[in-house]
């Protein structure tokens, strides 16, 4: 979830059952309509093509655009480690690149045209085994995207 322009945003996760993954962006318009408790939900149709389906992503909002990496689609392969960019002024989305590593559960932030990834899981088996099947990602990543970061 994310805060933009007087509303709330939300992208992507599971139903409460775990079954279905959602692909859809809701908005919540919060502009004067607090106060008479005429909030509701609607879905924003993006322009074109859009990321696949995924829970356990990292979001994060930079300079108009939202920015979304990984995440895990059991029911379509797993963990994942594309970037996607959503430009809030048009609604577009667009692939940038692949990550170094398939990872949910990780952290993300941006700052002065970077973005930064931290930690999360991953079923790589040359990371340290957390429990089970998963393995913990101890990494810290900076990803250069000068020019899409601060062209935005």
């Amino acid at each position: 979830m994310f805060a933009y322009r007087n509303a709330l945003y939300v992208w992507g996760g599971t139903s409460s059952t775990g079954e279905i993954f959602d692909t859809k962006l809701y908005r919540l318009d919060l502009s004067g309509k607090i106060s008479s408790g005429m909030l509701k939900w609607e879905v924003v149709k993006p322009k074109k093509m859009s990321p696949s389906a995924r829970e356990e992503h990292a979001g994060v909002l930079y300079k108009g655009c939202y920015y979304i990496t990984g995440g895990n689609n059991s029911q379509n392969g797993g963990a994942l480690k594309d970037l996607w960019c959503l430009d809030m002024s048009t609604l577009k989305w667009s692939c940038l690149k692949n990550g170094p590593l398939e990872r949910h559960n990780h952290k993300m932030w941006a700052s002065q045209g970077k973005l930064y990834v931290l930690g999360g899981s991953t079923l790589d088996r040359n990371c340290p085994d957390l429990y089970g099947n998963t393995f913990t990602v101890d990494d810290f990543r900076s990803e250069e995207h000068t020019s899409e970061l601060q062209s935005r």
